[in-house]
């Protein structure tokens, strides 16, 4: 049986301060488990304080026990600990402080840029260039975008369709400059430009390392285009006979859309918003058709008009992989290529009504 890890480090027998530290590094615990597939660490500090007498650690839990003993030595060198006027509540501060400046290493050797917001190194001199004019957009936002892209970079979070989350960064432009009508076509033209400013002013590899290659990783990790069997009904999607959605009702169906194709793909995306009471075929039509027209806007693909099968799964794989692409229902992807003609009209009646809103 190991020793006790009480017996070789005696200044922790103290049940408040390993209840404070186990409290403390909770959502990392809570994200070690939610890796493993359950959704918090079930373990409570009674729980810990058994660990830490020599009890058998869940095999689950071992991240959770590694990272408290790491804390405990790490504030165990501190005197303030015997100082405190308060010492659990010192543990659980030092406990939250040193997991985050963990995550924030982690970020910076493996996810990207530790701290998005920086206005000094390499991010600064990005930074400093943009807001001097160093870039086509408006030097405050293009600052904002910076970092929102660094930030979207270095997240712990699978990714959307598009890869970048461009709905949110509408909606960032949109408080920025207090607008309801930011088209995600924008913000795609506008990460552009900042991209490049990244490549100007740092050069292509560090774009690499902090950008690109934990963009790759996010992918890898987490981001599967999951669609199901060929729905009956995916024909009507983009069918320009299908009526007009009724006032009110397009902004509530996009966001269901847009929920159900981060975790499911079109197809299941298109059912999902189908099943609720205010669906209409053209509302889902438009979600399809804006979905594909994006992926097709993506750099570096070189697809061309009219848009066939090779073009919509190209753009699949180039933003999902080539499993996902594989798996694309080729009923669905005939679908939406043989209305190819229709995507300028339907794009420009979404760019009429969002201009009329």
């Amino acid at each position: 049986m190991p020793q006790p890890l009480l017996h070789r480090v005696p200044s922790f027998t103290d049940p408040e301060i390993v209840a404070a530290v186990w409290a403390g590094i909770r959502p990392a615990r809570d994200y070690s488990h939610r890796a493993a597939g359950a959704d918090r660490c079930p373990a409570g500090a009674r729980a810990a304080l058994r660990m830490l007498g020599g009890a058998r650690v869940p095999l689950a839990c071992e991240p959770c026990y590694d990272l408290l003993v790491d804390v405990l030595l790490h504030i165990g060198a501190s005197e303030r600990l015997r100082s405190a006027d308060n010492p659990g509540g010192y543990a659980r501060r030092s406990a939250e402080h040193f997991v985050t400046d963990r995550l924030r290493a982690e970020n910076a050797s493996l996810y990207g840029v530790a701290k998005p917001d920086r206005r000094d190194g390499t991010v600064g001199a990005v930074r400093a260039a943009l807001l001097d004019g160093g870039s086509p957009l408006e030097p405050s936002w293009a600052s904002e975008l910076l970092t929102l892209v660094l930030s979207a970079a270095a997240a712990r979070a699978p990714l959307g369709a598009l890869g970048w989350p461009y709905d949110a960064f509408a909606a960032a432009k949109g408080r920025h400059y207090g607008r309801a009508d930011v088209l995600r076509r924008e913000v795609i033209a506008d990460v552009a430009a900042v991209l490049d400013a990244v490549d100007r002013i740092a050069g292509t590899q560090w774009r690499d390392a902090y950008i690109d290659a934990p963009m790759r990783a996010r992918r890898a990790r987490y981001s599967e285009l999951r669609v199901g069997e060929p729905w009956p009904g995916s024909d009507r999607l983009i069918d320009p006979a299908a009526p007009a959605t009724a006032p009110g009702q397009e902004g509530e169906l996009r966001a269901a859309f847009w929920d159900g194709m981060a975790d499911h793909g079109p197809v299941q995306a298109a059912r999902l918003v189908s099943g609720t009471a205010t669906a209409t075929a053209a509302t889902l039509r438009g979600a399809a058709v804006g979905w594909l027209l994006d992926l097709l806007a993506l750099p570096g693909l070189p697809v061309t008009r009219p848009y066939d099968a090779v073009d919509v799964r190209a753009a699949v794989a180039h933003v999902c992989g080539p499993e996902a692409a594989g798996r694309l229902p080729a009923p669905f992807v005939a679908t939406l290529v043989a209305r190819s003609a229709a995507l300028d009209a339907v794009l420009a009646r979404s760019a009429d009504r969002a201009r009329a809103a």
